[in-house]
């Protein structure tokens, strides 16, 4: 017999024997001087035990996949002798609402908490030093997470789904968040401390929640898709290292200004379908604008470049407002007038922009009348709201109003404008209806500006004086 071969078999006779057995409703192996749970049966219901010994021996290892998808089981206690928990180990185990983590275990694996959909609260031991990918994804309970004090990276999809999970820290050891981290959480406001190195894709991805963001590290690209799906975001701070907007990066997103960096390339469908943005400031330091980057964002109406004509790819503004045009600075390169790539486009100007308060434009001179409806004399409506937006690159000056009208007395401004206007900036108009006599009062109420063709815009106003019965 070959001495190599022999040398193995003798091995194998002299180790300590490996088998598998049952106790209970426990699969278990033994591996001679320790016990590791591999599998557990999956109907029963309730509150489950781990032995901490069988045969005399530690139960040291809850093993991969041990407890997947025991739908019935409401909480776990595991002895203090375990020191490892394998990956996918709780996994599916959606109606579990507790399990102890023994102070011996140093990883959480993959998966190892995967849609248990009923936990909401989880102690990690402070000896913890990894945690791995969609170790807690779609634990959508789950309502408070702190990171053990060794763990310096969030794995991919680690805390993805968990929506009921509203405040998250991000300890300054943290060195690198993984694609998708933090996808789909309901928190509301984040801070990136300085100290992360790498920030994945889709990392903010279907946050419904999410309002303010602040990325402190000097990473270049804010990348694939990583806050698309969050329409409630108001505000993004981006270090000025970005010098790209990936894939999609805010699509269907709450945005109503484009990010202040030093941007150049602006990727494919960046901001499709985000449809809170009216205007966009397009910096002088963009160099490139890829395919569909603005597509479907129905209100925008209008572009104002700062620098010369960036490469464009096709149908940059496909989709936007009927009205969409692009502004451009004096003496800037690249553009023709009065149409560039099929857009229409314009010189520096202000420009008024009037819209209702459901943010419908509305065009001057062929608008149907607001209704103020019927309002007993002597009393006075509800105040109807109008928005005014300065779409254009220069400032928008002499705003003021004034009624007009057989019945101007019987119109009052509840809410007077702004005199001027940054370019995108906006003001409110309110003004209501206040009947003195009966009957049905027709007025204009006339926006002036510095708009050079629409330095009086009107909006018609009805209603009707009624007497109290």
């Amino acid at each position: 017999m070959n001495r190599t071969l022999s040398a193995i078999l003798l091995a194998y006779l002299l180790s300590p024997s490996i088998h598998a057995a049952t106790l209970g409703n426990f699969t278990y192996t033994d591996k001679g001087s320790t016990i590791t749970i591999d599998d557990f049966t999956h109907y029963i219901k309730g509150d489950i035990v781990v032995p901490a010994t069988i045969n005399g021996k530690p139960v040291t290892e809850i093993g991969p996949r041990a407890f997947f998808a025991c739908r019935r089981i409401t909480s776990i206690s595991l002895p203090d002798s375990v020191t490892r928990i394998g990956d996918s180990a709780f996994s599916v185990c959606d109606k579990m609402l507790s399990v102890n983590i023994p102070s011996g275990v140093t990883a959480i694996e993959d998966q190892t908490f995967y849609s248990c959909r009923a936990l909401e609260q989880l102690s990690l031991p402070a000896g913890i030093t990894r945690i791995g990918a969609g170790a807690f994804q779609s634990c959508t309970s789950l309502k408070s997470f702190e990171l053990p004090p060794l763990v310096t990276t969030f794995s991919q999809n680690m805390l993805g789904s968990c929506m009921s999970l509203t405040s998250i820290t991000i300890p300054s050891r943290v060195t690198r968040i993984e694609d998708g981290a933090l996808a789909g959480t309901g928190v509301k406001s984040l801070l990136i401390p300085k100290t992360v190195q790498y920030l994945g894709q889709r990392q903010f991805y279907g946050c419904g929640n999410l309002r303010k963001v602040e990325i402190q590290p000097e990473i270049r690209e804010v990348g694939e898709m990583m806050f698309a799906f969050c329409p409630g975001l108001e505000e993004v701070k981006l270090p000025k290292s970005v010098r790209k907007i990936g894939v999609e990066a805010f699509r269907d997103c709450g945005l109503t200004e484009f990010p202040d960096a030093n941007i150049r390339e602006i990727g494919k469908k960046a901001f499709w379908n985000s449809n809170r943005l009216t205007t966009v400031r397009i910096p002088k330091t963009v160099f490139r604008i890829d395919e569909q980057a603005f597509l479907g964002c129905q209100r925008l109406e209008g572009a104002r470049f700062e620098g010369d004509a960036p490469e464009m790819g096709e149908r940059v503004f496909k989709g936007t407002a009927s009205d969409f045009r692009i502004f451009i600075e004096e003496s800037r390169t690249g553009f023709t007038i009065p149409r560039w790539l099929g857009y229409r486009l314009s010189k520096p100007r202000a420009e008024i922009l009037v819209q209702n308060s459901a943010g419908e434009s509305l065009e001057n001179g062929n608008v149907r009348p607001i209704q103020f409806a019927s309002v007993v004399v002597g009393k006075k409506s509800r105040a109807q709201s109008f928005v005014i937006t300065n779409v254009g690159n220069r400032p928008l000056t002499g705003i003021g109003t004034t009624f007009k009208g057989e019945g101007f007395l019987e119109y009052a401004i509840m809410k007077a404008p702004a005199t001027a206007l940054e370019p995108g900036e906006s003001t409110v108009i309110k003004a209501a209806f206040h009947p003195m006599s009966r009957g049905r009062r027709n007025v204009s109420l006339q926006v002036s500006s510095s708009d050079a063709d629409e330095a009086s815009f009107v909006i018609p106003l009805t209603g009707i004086g009624i007497v109290e019965l």
